[in-house]
């Protein structure tokens, strides 16, 4: 879940002197579209629910929350699932997690809770799965979790300022030249180490361009304008390779600089 990488997103209005305020449904759809700097997005509102059947009715302390929160925290629910990212759309969103504490003491943790029905402010929904002991958003106590499942209401509310949102900031990418001289005499081979910040688990491809007074082909050979940081580890190395010939030249440059990606942010030193 790299929570280094974990941040909480506010808005704020410093004409108002307002600093750090919950989002409206709105602004967070658009800073979802929109940035450029997040891997994932999830917006979360506390909120109850009263649960009746069998047993006197109860009182919960529930949470609105989007789909993405869970694969974002790296959570796995203790039994069944976690929410599908369809289930975030309004008539979609019947569906429940409970909490264990809740598992336990209202259904006896019942092992085939999955796929059961419970009623909840007087609307069926179906248990799709119970998460593990201690899990909390925000330090908000909470017995059940529903999807996010943003209303008309909601959508049209700019001014709503209701939503906590949590983000999930895409790995930095650096380069340095590790080993910045490169010779013909005996091949001496030069190295930019292309750098990442987070998660190792998957590889990341990393486009740059190619600059400097050196001229590809025949002072030295070719670069692809990209490469790969392989899973499992943080660094990579991008070889310079001088191509041997007769000429008496003066000392020439090969600049790389990091272009920009989908999957990351480039940072400093980026060229």
């Amino acid at each position: 879940s790299d929570p280094e990488r974990l941040v909480v997103v506010y808005e704020n209005n410093r004409q108002r002197g307002w600093e750090e305020m919950p989002a409206s449904a709105p602004n967070f759809l658009d800073w979802g579209s929109q940035n450029r700097v997040f891997e994932e997005m999830a917006a979360v509102i506390s909120d109850a629910r009263v649960l009746t059947g069998a047993e006197r009715p109860e009182r919960l302390p529930t949470a609105r929350v989007s789909a993405s929160l869970f694969p974002m925290l790296g959570v796995q629910p203790l039994l069944g699932r976690t929410f599908l990212p369809e289930e975030d759309e309004e008539g979609r969103h019947f569906v429940a997690l409970l909490s264990v504490e809740l598992w336990q003491r209202r259904f006896g943790g019942d092992p085939d809770i999955v796929s059961k029905t419970i009623t909840l402010d007087g609307k069926p929904y179906t248990v799709v799965g119970v998460m593990p002991a201690g899990f909390e958003v925000l330090n908000h106590p909470t017995e059940l979790w529903e999807p996010i499942a943003f209303t008309a209401i909601d959508k049209s509310g700019r001014q709503n300022h209701i939503f906590s949102v949590l983000a999930r900031l895409k790995p930095t990418v650096t380069i340095r030249a590790t080993a910045p001289i490169a010779r013909e005499a005996l091949i001496t081979i030069g190295d930019f180490t292309v750098s990442r910040t987070g998660s190792t688990a998957g590889p990341l491809t990393v486009s740059y361009a190619v600059s400097g007074s050196a001229t590809a082909g025949s002072d030295y050979q070719p670069l692809s304008g990209n490469v790969t940081i392989p899973a499992g580890s943080a660094t990579t190395t991008i070889a310079v390779i001088p191509i041997d010939d007769d000429l008496v030249e003066p000392e020439e440059t090969v600049q790389v600089s990091l272009g920009s990606g989908a999957g990351y942010v480039v940072g400093t030193p980026g060229s």
